[in-house]
């Protein structure tokens, strides 16, 4: 295997020449793939690995929601998926103290909390 080549793989050219907003000039796909090589060639030379605490993050989740113990294949798969969502923002005390707690029991309190965590991200973009 080379060290110097790179294959972009083909779905990830397909997504970046569809993505709306980008005007067809005739060069795009030149553009795109260049652009997609330039960003896998970085990330291949500065790879990153999850902190111990991501990674066992990541095993609680792949066990609750997979069943599975320990699969390499699906952790790195997982760490690949993470690699590039946001971090969720701080979410602060006085929203924090809407959140239903253990002990109290309405009818929907999962539900609940997610609508007022979802509220508040909304509101966050927003206000951007």
């Amino acid at each position: 295997m080379s060290e110097n080549r790179l294959q972009i793989p083909d779905g990830m050219t397909v997504a970046a020449h569809n993505a709306p907003g980008l005007e067809n000039d005739g060069n795009k796909y030149y553009y795109i793939s260049k652009g997609l090589e330039a960003a896998l060639r970085w990330w291949k030379e500065n790879p990153s690995m999850p902190t111990d605490e991501q990674l066992d993050t990541m095993k609680r989740d792949l066990r609750f929601r997979d069943g599975v113990d320990f699969d390499l294949q699906k952790l790195c798969a997982e760490w690949q998926r993470r690699a590039f969502l946001a971090p969720e923002p701080e979410v602060p005390d006085a929203i924090l103290a809407l959140i239903c707690r253990e002990d109290e029991t309405p009818p929907c309190r999962k539900v609940y909390n997610e609508r007022i965590l979802e509220a508040y991200r909304r509101g966050q973009k927003a206000g951007k």
